[in-house]
């Protein structure tokens, strides 16, 4: 009874974020700053009460549909990082190819060499899509350290509606990470009530946290503090745009 409270309270607050997170990118009128990333939101949203509705209603088809939203999302969430990718390296257009190009470069090398030969390893059904589940959400999560570091290396601004998403998705996919180990090492029986409680409830924070950052849309700030060298932290600023401005002319050749 208790867990059915925890489980209706958590997929009221989810819902509840959605529609506020959309709501408010709309009067804002900041849709178009992250159009990937608020048709992800507007998707989780429908598939969500669709998946509530089948499985209030015992439908028989409620596990293959809880599953295919699953596996979408694992998609969708690739796509938005990319796009996350190009906010980075906003300023400079070249050098934002050339992220999103080493971006789709990590996804697709851990994808072959280590989420697909997941499907080829001897498993049950479940442990299966557990493994596979685990092995992408990992994959995202490198991603978003990568993003991350280059981020710090270039010291480029980041702003606190990027930085709300990343923080996000990195607090839903370490939980998932960490839920799929445990079942996969204690049994989905024993870990099965506690991923469906433990699961939910991150991906809602996450959502909590998108909520907050993209409430007040502001610009990330142009001032950059001095290297610790001593050096004007302008000087690779200047060296980021010497970059962009070579990869411009070698794309036009």
């Amino acid at each position: 009874m208790v867990i059915s409270g925890i489980a209706i309270a958590e997929a009221s607050a989810f819902f509840t974020f959605c529609v506020l997170l959309l709501v408010r990118a709309k009067q804002g009128r900041f849709l178009r700053r992250f159009p990937f990333f608020f048709v992800y939101v507007l998707y989780m949203l429908i598939t969500g009460a669709a998946a509530e509705l089948l499985y209030l209603w015992r439908s028989a088809v409620y596990p293959e549909a809880a599953w295919a939203r699953l596996l979408t999302s694992l998609v969708a969430e690739f796509i938005v990082l990319l796009e996350i990718s190009d906010h980075l390296f906003g300023r400079f257009p070249a050098v934002r190819r050339l992220g999103r190009f080493l971006a789709a470069v990590i996804c697709a090398a851990f994808l072959f060499a280590y989420v697909l030969p997941a499907l080829s390893e001897a498993h049950t059904s479940q442990l299966l899509i557990l493994e596979f589940f685990k092995r992408a959400s990992l994959t995202k999560a490198v991603l978003i350290v990568v993003l991350l570091a280059a981020c710090r290396f270039y010291r480029l601004p980041l702003t606190r509606e990027v930085s709300g998403i990343l923080v996000g998705f990195a607090i839903f996919l370490t939980s998932n990470i960490v839920n799929c180990t445990l079942m996969e090492e204690l049994g989905v029986s024993a870990t099965e009530r506690a991923f469906g409680i433990i699961g939910p409830l991150s991906y809602t924070l996450g959502m909590l946290i998108w909520t907050v950052a993209l409430w007040n849309a502001k610009p990330a700030l142009a001032a950059q503090p001095a290297s610790p060298e001593g050096r004007p932290a302008m000087a690779l600023d200047l060296r980021l745009e010497k970059l962009n401005n070579t990869l411009t002319r070698l794309l036009r050749r």
